[in-house]
């Protein structure tokens, strides 16, 4: 009970390491893990008090524990409780401590980890880990996102599982990540930011040991995907699970993450764009994502629009010198060009004769041909 524990820790204290130890021993019996289990959510529904006390020898059984041969429903208790370690911020050591339990799935051992998508809990890992992300102490906040991110190329090196299993955690991994970035302290913010890149960048590996991801493969309905779930809300920061961390941001630093997004945007269609073009639905993604640029560079302030309207300047230089890219029809009886540009002037009306400067011979081609009527 409550006062029990309050009036005898060291007693308390006894009791959960048996407990732990009796799990640990025992679980391998599939007669009597059930039971066993039942015994170990006691320790799970433990008070606040008690729990956080004990929450680093906690998250060090269950380092232990995991590495017998539990049930589906005993590894859901574990995430459970590894989760709840992460609402007690102020105990770093548990949460390192739980980080190293976690790790044990994201260590490069495919086996184990495809195992967690052939029984349904590879979202539970990845909220789990999540959970860590935002927590203030630099070290915790670090190797929650490093094992968030290796997940993916630890399933995609998988020879035995479809070559299209690793796409099925990569959007999801991505918005954990995308919500750090929006929201999350600096340091981490930053950190996310640069794994980002490395899920949505081709020939980028994520460490040394990893494989470069095949994102060629990925078709564009996933990409429009991660569009919709994660780049675009990052470029305004819009994301309900985060609004209240968003809302506690300085108007400069949330004005430089938008910035840092939108610049990743741009990347991230200019390297696959090639990819995309001949699908039917690229025009409309692609007027789609001028406009959310345009919108968050015409409303930062002065001191940063720059920033903004380089990073945009880049992207319509690129499709300006494309002569596929010329190519394309908007679905509107225009070309996708034009109707780029009509997006983009009403707001910057001087980046279309910059753009035609930089290209020279050729931007004068592009200055006489008459905008077309933006899009509905």
């Amino acid at each position: 009970s409550p006062q029990l524990a309050a009036e005898c820790p060291q007693f308390m204290e006894r009791l959960l390491v048996n407990t732990l130890r009796l799990c640990i021993r025992l679980a391998s019996d599939p007669e009597i893990v059930q039971s066993l289990l039942s015994l170990l959510q006691y320790v799970g529904d433990l008070p606040a008090l008690q729990f956080e006390k004990n929450a680093e020898r906690i998250a060090c059984g269950l380092g232990v524990l995991v590495k017998q041969d539990l049930p589906p429903s005993g590894l859901r208790l574990v995430f459970a409780m590894l989760g709840r370690v992460a609402q007690f911020p102020r105990n770093s050591a548990a949460c390192l401590a739980a980080l190293d339990c976690l790790g044990y799935w994201t260590s490069g051992d495919v086996a184990l980890l495809s195992q967690l998508f052939t029984t349904k809990l590879h979202s539970t890992l990845l909220s789990t880990i999540s959970s860590f992300t935002f927590h203030s102490n630099a070290a915790v906040s670090g190797a929650a996102l490093q094992h968030l991110t290796r997940t993916v190329p630890v399933i995609a090196a998988a020879s035995h599982l479809p070559e299209d299993t690793w796409q099925d955690g990569w959007v999801p991994v991505l918005r954990h990540l995308a919500l750090v970035a929006a929201a999350g302290p600096k340091s981490a913010s930053s950190k996310a930011f640069v794994f980002l890149q490395r899920l949505l960048m081709p020939s980028v590996r994520v460490s040394e040991e990893d494989v470069i991801l095949p994102l060629g493969s990925v078709p564009f309905r996933m990409w429009q995907d991660c569009c919709e779930e994660v780049l675009f809300p990052l470029v305004s920061l819009d994301f309900a699970e985060v609004a209240e961390a968003r809302a506690a941001l300085d108007a400069d630093d949330a004005t430089m993450r938008q910035s840092s997004s939108s610049k990743l945007l741009s990347q991230v269609v200019l390297a696959h764009m090639p990819n995309w073009t001949s699908a039917a639905e690229f025009s409309t993604l692609f007027l789609r994502l001028i406009r959310v640029i345009v919108k968050q560079a015409q409303s930062a302030d002065e001191a940063f629009q720059f920033i903004f309207t380089e990073s945009l300047k880049n992207l319509l230089l690129m499709i300006s010198v494309d002569p596929k890219f010329r190519e394309l029809s908007s679905g509107a009886g225009g070309s996708l060009l034009d109707s780029t540009w009509a997006a983009v002037t009403p707001s910057f009306p001087d980046l279309r004769a910059e753009v035609g400067e930089i290209v020279g011979s050729g931007g004068a081609a592009l200055l006489t041909m008459a905008p077309a009527p933006e899009p509905a």
